[in-house]
């Protein structure tokens, strides 16, 4: 419990603002699910596990836990973090780079196109999100980049890179869990 507030206090302490944390059970599995206002941009809302690093996700034998930056109007976000966190916890799923969560946004309560997730490094604050050594394990943090059903088939066929070279190309909006898919 010690060690899953010192991450919360970390995280927040970088990423936003007026963090809170919710609560999320499952299969008699539980995940915390920290959530912020973010620092640079007050409509967007920062979600992190808490705790998740606790559990193997991965075969590098890394201790994960993810982050998922939304447009502040999509207040279900957190619930997806959570399903995911769960799903790695209880089901298994790996948290490596380039790994893609099926359908974890398709319980979402807008109609969007956003469906998938796919498992990043997180980039939005490389200079000041370093990695956090709680002596038993020294925690990394990934981020989940929201995706069509489009943009999941073409990175089957292509690499990451290069799909996130049209999201730069494209000015694509990451945070809009409403956005259309990128033209490929």
């Amino acid at each position: 419990m010690i060690k899953n507030k010192a991450i919360a206090h970390y995280i927040a302490k970088i990423t936003g603002k007026e963090p809170k944390v919710q609560r999320f059970d499952w299969k008699n599995k539980k995940i915390d699910i920290l959530s912020c206002i973010e620092h640079g941009d007050t409509n967007l809302r920062v979600h992190s596990t808490v705790g998740l690093s606790a559990y193997p996700s991965n075969p590098e034998k890394k201790d994960i836990e993810l982050l998922l930056v939304a447009h502040k109007r999509f207040d279900f976000t957190p619930s997806i973090l959570a399903t995911a966190a769960l799903h790695i916890i209880a089901d298994g799923w790996q948290t490596t780079t380039g790994a893609i969560f099926s359908n974890i946004f398709v319980l979402n309560e807008a109609s969007s196109e956003i469906k998938h997730g796919l498992i990043m490094p997180q980039y939005l604050w490389k200079e000041s999100l370093k990695n956090l050594d709680l002596g038993d394990r020294l925690v990394e943090w990934k981020m989940i980049i929201p995706l069509t059903d489009s943009e999941a088939q073409f990175l089957i066929e292509k690499e990451p890179v290069s799909l996130l070279s049209k999201f730069i190309e494209q000015d694509v909006d990451l945070f809009d869990l409403n956005r259309s898919a990128v033209e490929l």
